[in-house]
Parts: C-alpha cells; sequence; structure tokens
C-alpha cells in the first residue's frame, strides 16, 4: 500500500483555495508620526488609525498638528501592497482644508513616505510607526473552494468539510477516495457503492476509486499546507517565506487502515512520515536524504521530501510493527 499511500501528499501540495481579491498586505492600525515639508519647513502631525479593513485595504482615523492641538482633522485612505494612499480633512482650525498623499510603505513597516498636495500646495511626508503584515484566514469567512472543485465558490469552513478535509487544523480523516473527489467536482462518497455511481457515474473511472473502502488520516504542518494566505496568491500558502519546500520544515503524516477480505479478517494499517530536508541536505546517488553531517534523513520521494519512518501492519502478509526507521525519525527536527 505504500504506494496508494504516499499520494495522498501529493494531493495536499496540490489543494488550494481560492481567497477574496485582498487589498492590502500592510495594516497601519495605531499611531504614526507625520511630518509634512513645506518650502523648506517642517510640521509635526500625529495620525492615529482607528479602522483598518485587511481585505479592502481601507482605513480611517485622526489626526492632530502638534505644535496646535486645536488644528484637528479626520483621514481616510487605502493601503495597496506597499502603495498607500490617504485624504485628510481639517475639522478643528481651518476647517475644510484638505490634503491628498500617497505614497510606499517601508519593507520593515516602521515608516511610510511620500508626496502631499493641498490648495495651492505641495511637497513631501514622511511617517513613523509601526505596520504589521496581515494574512488572509479561514477563520475571516472570506476564502473560498477552487473553481473546479464540488464545493467552488463556498466558504472554507474552521471545522471539517463534507469530505474529511479540516484545513484550519491541518488535518484530514476520512475515505480514500474522498481525498480526490471533492477536487475532481465529485460529491463526497459515504459507503454506498450504488447511490454513489448512479449520481456520479464516471467517479468509477478514476484511479482511486478501486480504494474508495480504505480510510485515511493525514497531518501536516503550517509549512505544508498552511491555513492562512499571506502571499496574497489566492491560494492557502505552502512553504510560506521559503522559495521551495526544502528548507522549510514542512512535514506530513499519513495513516492508512482497512480490510482486504470481505469478511473482515485481514485488517491492515500503515503509517508513514515525511519532512522536507533543511536547506544544507544533500541527495545521495542511492535516493537518500543526507543532513551536513551525513547522517540519513530518509529516502527521496516526490524529489524534495523524504520519508523518515514507516509502520505496517498487515495479517495478510505477516508484516507487524516498523518497516524503516531514519537516523532523524522525528516531525520538528528541521522545522524552519
Amino acid at each position: 500500500m505504500k504506494k496508494i499511500i504516499a499520494s495522498l501528499g501529493l494531493l495536499i501540495v496540490a489543494m488550494s483555495a481560492v481567497a477574496l481579491a485582498l487589498g492590502a498586505n500592510w495594516n497601519v492600525a495605531g499611531t504614526w508620526a507625520l511630518n509634512f515639508d513645506f518650502g523648506g519647513s517642517n510640521y509635526p502631525h500625529t495620525m492615529v488609525v482607528t479602522s483598518f479593513d485587511k481585505y479592502t485595504g481601507a482605513f480611517s482615523g485622526t489626526g492632530t498638528y502638534n505644535v496646535d492641538p486645536l488644528y484637528t482633522w479626520t483621514v481616510d485612505g487605502v493601503v495597496d501592497g506597499s502603495n498607500i494612499n490617504f485624504h485628510i480633512l481639517y475639522t478643528g482650525t481651518n476647517a475644510g482644508y484638505k490634503v491628498d498623499a500617497v505614497g510606499t510603505i517601508a519593507s520593515d513597516g516602521l515608516s511610510m513616505s511620500g508626496t502631499w498636495t493641498g490648495p495651492e500646495q505641495s511637497g513631501t511626508w514622511t511617517g513613523a510607526g509601526t505596520a504589521t503584515w496581515v494574512c488572509g484566514e479561514i477563520s475571516d469567512g472570506k476564502l473560498k473552494y477552487s473553481p473546479g472543485h464540488f464545493l467552488a465558490g463556498q466558504l472554507l469552513m474552521t471545522g471539517y468539510d463534507v469530505f474529511g478535509y479540516n484545513y484550519q487544523a491541518h488535518i484530514f480523516r476520512g475515505y480514500f477516495a474522498n481525498v480526490y473527489l471533492g477536487r475532481d467536482g465529485f460529491g463526497p462518497y459515504q459507503g454506498d457503492d450504488a447511490a454513489y455511481l448512479a449520481l456520479y457515474p464516471k467517479a468509477a473511472d478514476t484511479w482511486y476509486w478501486s480504494y474508495r473502502t480504505d480510510w485515511v488520516m493525514m497531518k501536516w504542518n503550517d509549512a505544508w499546507l498552511s491555513n492562512k494566505d499571506c502571499d496574497y496568491d489566492g491560494n492557502l500558502d505552502r512553504h510560506y517565506g521559503f522559495e521551495e519546500y526544502k528548507g522549510s520544515g514542512a512535514w506530513l503524516t499519513n495513516h492508512q487502515w482497512g480490510v482486504k477480505t470481505l469478511d473482515m479478517k485481514a485488517p491492515w494499517n500503515y503509517f508513514v512520515k515525511i519532512v522536507a530536508p533543511p536547506s544544507d541536505a544533500t541527495l545521495g546517488v542511492d535516493g537518500k536524504w543526507y543532513a551536513a553531517d551525513a547522517s540519513l534523513i530518509g529516502y527521496e520521494i516526490w524529489g524534495e521530501f523524504a520519508v523518515t519512518q514507516e509502520v505496517s501492519n498487515d495479517k495478510s502478509t505477516g508484516s507487524h510493527g516498523l518497516l524503516y526507521k531514519s537516523d532523524h525519525p522525528g516531525l520538528g527536527e528541521w522545522q524552519a
């Protein structure tokens, strides 16, 4: 069953969820020290952003002129990636005076700068404060299943879906076929072959239909498949912050079980641990990944992963217990 189990990990890599278009990467809520330059003179202000929508980038707040707090104003604007624009309207002294500003947020989120314009006036501005990187999350109620999925257009949920996926908790538990059926546009299989094929006859033509009654439980960490979209590509993140899985600390476990005879007398189960090797690991000509100290990480699978441990119990073959164990069978050792 090893080959069949291994394919489950590939599905996790391929599975994605589409997010609503996100307009903001930086959350600018909080207090900012703004300095407006005009004619060589500096005019210090304080801006307090009290409202921010991470899905549209829209924000609003209030502000004052530090030298004379009777100069009060409101502000509203939009963050789009690292770009920011905002509009100031004075409400106290000099009420009605308007300032339009555009600029960029620095890569560390601690400053921003740009240009401003007002009635027959213009200049540059700088800001100091703390912007935080924001991510789209399942719990926001905005992320949706991919086009082509049986649940396309529906919101991802924080619990288990009808197929057995819990993307929030990084778990799948259910029939083997349900790992793939939703992705391929079929509904969830619930154990009744005749009733299911009456609705989805083409499901019988898939390679995984033969294993439909086997049970599977998969678990993975955030580096393997996240429950967030932090890079704003519209998908749940994979190896976020890394160009590839190698070095990301990603891991996956597969546990599968079932019976091989109708009389239920040949139960079997199989368990495997799979990890992404560290960035300094090397793949030997023997098809095994080795750490920098030459210790064995595990044998290669899917090119950039290593199997570190396998356990099998199968009465029909007589196998029982540990099949394989590398020098690094743990899951968190290569955590980035």
